[in-house]
Parts: structure tokens; sequence; C-alpha cells
């Protein structure tokens, strides 16, 4: 496995997760709400053995909501996760990475250049010095 590549697209991710464990919790607030608009079945018994339509959608909110559970219980490992490797680093070397990675745009490697008083070759030098410390720290190595 090429750690550092994993590393990239972890980076690369890392801002969409966060935002998730902002917005999941709110879906699974509403789904709870509709939940307890539904109260209690005021429908006659199933057709030939099934569900009436008011178990059926409380049995699809029901999973709705589990699924959402496991996926914020997810995101937030993973956010944990990528977050201690990030802890290792130094400020500079975090907002290099988050400069490449996380919140890439047109232009940071010469705002880069300028923030560090480099030039392009040592800031893609410190990029890759980052990077492998972030590697290291969140998988043991770097290459394999």
């Amino acid at each position: 496995m090429n750690w550092k590549q994993e590393s990239k697209e972890e980076l690369r991710e890392y801002e969409a997760k966060k935002m998730a464990l902002e917005s999941i919790p709110a879906d699974i607030a509403q789904l709870r709400s509709e939940m307890s608009r539904l109260g209690g079945s005021n429908s006659s018994a199933p057709v030939k053995g099934g569900g009436s339509r008011w178990e059926d959608r409380q049995i699809n909110l029901i999973v709705k909501c589990d699924k959402l559970e496991t996926s914020l219980t997810y995101a937030r490992n993973w956010v944990e996760k990528v977050e201690r490797g990030l802890s290792v680093l130094s400020p500079e070397e975090v907002m290099i990475l988050d400069r490449f990675y996380i919140h890439p745009a047109k232009g940071n490697v010469d705002r880069l250049c300028g923030d560090l008083h480099l030039e392009k070759s040592a800031v893609y030098d410190r990029k890759d010095a980052a990077l492998r410390r972030y590697t290291l720290a969140r998988y043991g190595c770097a290459e394999i």
C-alpha cells in the first residue's frame, strides 16, 4: 500500500468529514422529530399480513437513523485519527499541508513562498517532509 498517497487522500477528505460531524447530528434530530410526530399507529390491521404504512414509515425512519448514527461514529473516529496525525506536526507543517491538500487553491504555493520566505523548491521540499511526518504519525511507516 502507498501510505503517502493514502495520507494525501485523507487530508483532501478531512474538511468534508469534519463538516459531516456538524450535519449528521442535525439529520438524526430531524428523523427523530419525524418519528415522534408520527406518534402511535391509528390505522386498522394490515391487509393480508403486510405492515401498515405507519409501520413501514417508522421502520424506514429507524433504519435511516441507525445508518446515520453509524456514519457519525465512523466520521468522528476518522477525524480524530487525522487530527492525532496532524497534532505531531509543527504549525508550519500543518499550514503547508493545509494549503496543499486540505484547502488547496490557486496561488497557494506562491503565498507559502511569501509567508515562509522560501523559494518554490524549498516549499515543495518542506511539503514532502511534512507529508512524510504525517504519514509516519498515522501509519508508522512512509514507504512499503
